[in-house]
């Protein structure tokens, strides 16, 4: 039936329902709803844009990853795609997204979607990747736009295929094997009929080492205008429900993640959060990257990412105590605000895009932050769909919501403008010497030694978060919700992102310490925030960072 008919049925809340037609009963669910079609080469089925799909991969959800797109992916890479590249594509390509653009430069493997109920099976499969959050670990997608699917296991399609004499034989083995079809597949014309295809005994049966070569060669086959495959799942007493079973090429172009469904299990709730910071985190939104030789998710991602390793940093006791809770919250706040420079849709590189989103490549973006901080600037909220400006993010307010005082604003500026200064010292370190040491110290000023601390912990975790938190170890228990702001929680990434982070890990602690060690010893007495305040560096300590 087309979704257009449900009157008495909320088909894209992905809940099961009963429908009645007379003394008749019908178990619908989300995939009962499609409009259903011969193309002239397939029977396809349509759903419409905005349909839910869930994926439960247990795997997938550990390595905070947006996309199921095979284990590589999860994986850092030095082998990355031109930034050029891309960007060109975005303004050669202005109706693309850039997710649409990556995909034509990554290769992308098919991925299996099902309902709810499927998803949750799927994510108790394996118990150390199911730890952290059992049956719950599952990723709810939506369709970008009205999607048309081959029906796999439709007579007609298998009977075509299994015929069509440029269709490969091993292809044609892998889908009878798919089928346990042993039978003949044959069909009966008919004067006044498109024609009666019957398959003897046909049952879909899930093999990996049919499935996996069969849906590589499909993808190969299909036209573009085909997102991939749905087919019947049989389930309990015989009953087959329609279409449980979907399979799509090329996700990054068909599917964006659903974090605002409660399904989800990193469901980005901001219910209770003050307005401001929602209004904040809703234009992070908008802003994308195109450096995704480094960052593996835009500005929303690669903030609260950074927010979450400030957070990790601070809990630290290297310091002879843990910080006080005030002080680390306020790092972790600043952690969140460093790159708000990049939200300038007027000096993006790219700025407006018909139907899309601003775009972020602002080198000067470090400056521009510690103006919106002082005020000097405000930062536009646009409309998200015409992307006009309608009004500007109250910066006091803001503060405020996050645990700022007005005496914190010059220095939160100070350490916004500087953010970028610790990587480029850190380049020029040569690991024996203190001289790149001594510059960067320069640099920052005659500051007391809780500065250099907040500024430090704040580029460092700037640098960890063009990964997203916990995404190195896929067993890591590490997605979680923010301790001090928790209606913040981990987000996915969306890009594969570079290893920078990885291979810089040794140089950046080692310097990281030696700056904080030189500032400790040249102050007379630790900071009032810090009493009795111990620097001692050992390998726990180093691991952190």
């Amino acid at each position: 039936m087309a979704c257009s008919k449900v009157y008495d049925w909320d088909w894209n809340s992905g809940e099961e329902q009963e429908f009645r037609l007379g003394s008749i009963k019908i178990p619908l669910n989300y995939f009962s709803c499609g409009t259903y079609f011969f193309d002239g080469v397939f029977q396809c089925v349509r759903f419409p844009k905005g349909m839910q799909l869930y994926h439960g991969s247990g795997a997938l959800a550990n390595a905070n990853a947006e996309f199921p797109l095979g284990i590589d992916y999860y994986k850092t890479s030095s082998n990355r795609v031109s930034t050029n590249t891309l960007l060109q594509d975005v303004i050669t390509h202005p109706d693309e997204s850039v997710s649409a653009e990556l995909s034509r430069q990554v290769p992308v493997k098919p991925a299996w979607f099902g309902t709810y109920n499927t998803a949750k099976l799927y994510s108790r499969q394996q118990p150390t990747f199911s730890k952290v959050c059992g049956d719950k670990c599952i990723c709810v997608f939506r369709l970008k736009r009205d999607t048309v699917f081959v029906l796999l296991d439709n007579n007609f399609n298998i009977w075509r295929m299994i015929n069509d004499p440029l269709i490969p034989d091993k292809a044609k083995e892998y889908l009878k094997r798919m089928f346990s079809l042993n039978g003949p597949v044959w069909i009966e014309a008919a004067k006044n009929e498109f024609g009666k295809i019957e398959i003897e005994q046909k049952k879909r049966s899930s093999y990996r080492e049919f499935d996996l070569p069969f849906t590589d060669w499909l993808c190969s086959y299909l036209p573009s205008e085909y997102a991939g495959y749905a087919a019947n799942v049989p389930v309990k007493d015989k009953q087959a429900f329609f279409h449980l079973e979907f399979m799509i090429c090329n996700p990054l172009v068909w599917l964006e993640r659903d974090l605002s469904s409660p399904k989800d299990w990193q469901h980005f709730n901001t219910k209770m959060a003050p307005l401001e910071v929602v209004k904040l985190l809703n234009q992070m939104r908008l802003y994308k990257s195109i450096n995704i030789d480094f960052h593996s998710g835009d500005l929303f991602e690669h903030s609260i990412w950074s927010l979450l390793f400030a957070e990790r940093l601070t809990t630290n006791t290297y310091f002879g105590q843990q910080l006080p809770v005030e002080f680390a919250k306020k790092i972790a706040a600043t952690a969140l605000l460093h790159d708000i420079g990049k939200m300038d849709p007027n000096n993006s590189k790219v700025s407006k895009r018909k139907s899309d989103y601003v775009y972020f490549s602002i080198k000067e973006h470090p400056r521009t932050g510690s103006d919106y901080i002082l005020g000097n600037k405000q930062i536009p909220i646009l409309d998200p769909t015409t992307l006009e400006q309608v009004s500007v993010i109250n910066m006091p307010e803001l503060l405020g919501e996050l645990g700022f005082v007005s005496s914190d604003v010059v220095a939160l500026a100070k350490v916004v403008d500087m953010h970028w200064e610790f990587g480029l010292f850190l380049d020029m370190w040569d690991e024996v010497s203190d001289k790149a040491v001594d510059m960067y110290i320069n640099k920052v000023g005659n500051e007391p030694y809780a500065f250099f601390l907040v500024i430090v912990l704040v580029s460092v975790a700037d640098v960890l978060a063009s990964q997203p938190y916990g995404v190195n170890n896929l067993t890591a228990e590490l997605n979680h919700h923010s301790r001090f702001f928790p209606y913040i929680s981990n987000v996915p990434k969306k890009y594969r992102g570079g290893n920078l982070a990885d291979i810089t890990a040794s140089k950046r602690k080692k310097f990281m310490f030696r700056v904080l060690e030189k500032v400790y010893a040249a102050k007379a007495q630790p900071q009032p925030q810090l009493p009795g305040a111990q620097l001692e560096v050992n390998d726990n300590i180093m691991e952190t960072f």
